[in-house]
């Protein structure tokens, strides 16, 4: 008798024990506000496939360029030409840049700040200052356009805010690689909202080179501005203007689709065609 009631007695506490965690870990769940279908709306509430990352969130990850955010988004795959991040190709659920011609506009769509990015060479961005980053994956036609067949990625920068604010972060590291950042925003005037941000990122190749400069090597520099004119309480407009200059002695590529595939005479273009 009293062994029976020993083992419904540990039965409870046992039971008791594993709820009462995630009773209190429900009740501090952040809340994540998205414009994945181009209006504010909690996360869990949104009706496509989305991934979202806060600015605090990419920080801790340790990302620099749009590149990083594939190694934590299920689906998403990052690939850049001859190492060099700046020109990257990204694919979404399987559709990438590789099913479709070199001179259209990729399938997979990247938007900064509400903005379409065409060209191929101006997605691989660094990444600094952010509000946050958004993946959706599957067809975005509806609300993005044609160019969203496998998904799209969204950038938000952080804007320009009502009180004066500003930061600055220096790292230090390996291969005598110095990296600052920062940004300051406040009011120009009453009815003018106005921010400035800047990434600086130096350091030595770390692929030894014997016949020049080391490979790898990582000179940059952007640059965003912001101004927001306001128009009452629920207008604005938003002007925005960023520069990303990158210098790097990158590894050599090798061509997986070359022009021609015999030795000797060409009798076709790059095409194929006689």
């Amino acid at each position: 008798m009293n062994v029976t009631v020993f083992k419904k007695t540990l039965l409870a506490t046992a039971i008791s024990a594993f709820v009462l965690p995630i009773s209190a870990h429900s009740q501090v769940l952040e809340e994540v506000v998205v414009t994945a279908q181009k209006r504010e709306q909690n996360l869990q509430d949104v009706g496509v496939s989305v991934t979202a990352y806060t600015g605090a969130q990419t920080e801790a990850l340790g990302w620099d360029t749009t590149e990083d955010i594939a190694a934590q988004t299920p689906g998403l795959i990052a690939t850049s030409f001859s190492g060099d991040s700046s020109v990257s190709i990204f694919s979404l659920r399987g559709v990438g840049q590789n099913d479709f011609a070199d001179h259209q506009e990729a399938p997979s769509a990247m938007y900064v700040d509400g903005v379409y990015i065409a060209a191929t060479g101006a997605a691989g961005m660094q990444m600094f200052d952010l509000d946050r980053v958004e993946v959706l994956r599957g067809p975005q036609g509806t609300l993005f356009g044609r160019n969203a067949t496998g998904g799209l990625i969204h950038v938000i920068n952080k804007r320009p805010t009502e009180e004066f604010e500003a930061y600055v972060n220096a790292t230090v590291a390996d291969f005598n690689q110095r990296r600052f950042e920062g940004a300051v925003s406040g009011p120009i005037s009453d009815t003018v909202l106005g921010r400035f941000s800047f990434l600086k990122d130096d350091a030595d190749g770390y692929f030894d080179n014997l016949s020049g400069e080391d490979a790898r090597n990582r000179d940059l520099l952007s640059m965003r501005g912001q101004l927001s004119f306001l128009f009452g309480e629920d207008s604005r407009v938003d002007l925005q203007a960023w520069s990303n200059v990158v210098d790097r002695n990158v590894a050599g590529a090798y061509d997986f689709r070359p022009a021609y595939k015999e030795v000797g005479d060409i009798p076709t273009d790059w095409q194929g065609v006689p």
